[in-house]
């Protein structure tokens, strides 16, 4: 299959969502199948001509579709100048790793609302199980006396504090809450940026790039993280220098506030 064949074979779903968003005419998608069954759909914004698309049809099966017009929507957020967080220091592994769960946070969430208010179902089995996992890692910790950053991640309650924040937004807000109520009895500060997490994000339009600059904005201010990433105000001409994430879902607005 070429990707001309993928592009041909896109289900009407994918073809309307097509025909909303659409690129400029001097930067286009150009889609590439590859053999790579490690990440079998990504895409790397490192070509000021086109949006390099790449997917594995025969490794994602009947998710071809969907992770494609995944990508598709990353495309369309680097159109309309949507931010993104950098590391300070592109060397120190830990703080690019924290930079990948909050934009995978923030950013997704546009992506995701997009798939999800078009038809495309929500993968409810991944939140069951990101809940679960950190329900039983959570118990964990807490019953060897262990602290958060165990695992080596200096970052680690901003981390698991975002990762609170998707269940809560995503799959279920009494859940969220027990999950900080859990991380809470051994790491009051996860407990506390899991609530910025989620209060920040609910409080401004994510599906906007005036949105997510004050998401990031504020993300970066709150969660006392200047020292260590900064907001990349995306302008066109400097567009070409990104590797857009994935992993998170789509917001659920709700009236009430995370502790």
């Amino acid at each position: 299959m070429t990707g001309q064949e993928f592009l041909a074979s896109l289900s009407p779903i994918a073809q309307r969502i097509m025909s909303i968003y659409k690129f400029k005419e001097e930067k286009p998608i150009a889609l590439h199948i590859t053999d790579n069954t490690e990440k079998p759909c990504f895409m790397v914004n490192d070509n000021p001509n086109y949006y390099p698309l790449y997917i594995n049809p025969d490794a994602l099966g009947p998710m071809a579709e969907k992770m494609f017009m995944h990508e598709y929507c990353h495309c369309i957020q680097i159109e309309e100048n949507f931010p993104y967080l950098m590391s300070k220091d592109p060397e120190d592994q830990q703080a690019v790793q924290l930079v990948h769960v909050i934009n995978s946070l923030v950013l997704d969430m546009f992506v995701n609302h997009v798939l999800t208010d078009n038809g495309y179902p929500k993968d409810i089995n991944a939140l069951e199980n990101l809940y679960t996992e950190l329900h039983f890692r959570f118990r964990y910790f807490k019953e060897n006396n262990m602290k958060i950053t165990a695992d080596d991640q200096k970052y680690a309650e901003f981390i698991y504090g975002a990762q609170i924040a998707r269940v809560y937004m995503e799959l279920d807000s009494k859940r969220a809450r027990t999950l900080q109520k859990e991380v809470g009895a051994f790491s009051q500060e996860t407990k506390l940026y899991a609530g910025i997490f989620i209060n920040t994000i609910k409080a401004y339009p994510y599906d906007t790039h005036i949105g997510c600059h004050y998401i990031f904005d504020q993300l970066v201010d709150q969660l006392n993280l200047s020292d260590v990433i900064e907001v990349n105000h995306r302008e066109e001409e400097d567009a070409a220098d990104e590797s857009v994430s994935d992993n998170v879902a789509p917001l659920k607005k709700e009236t009430d506030e995370a502790e």
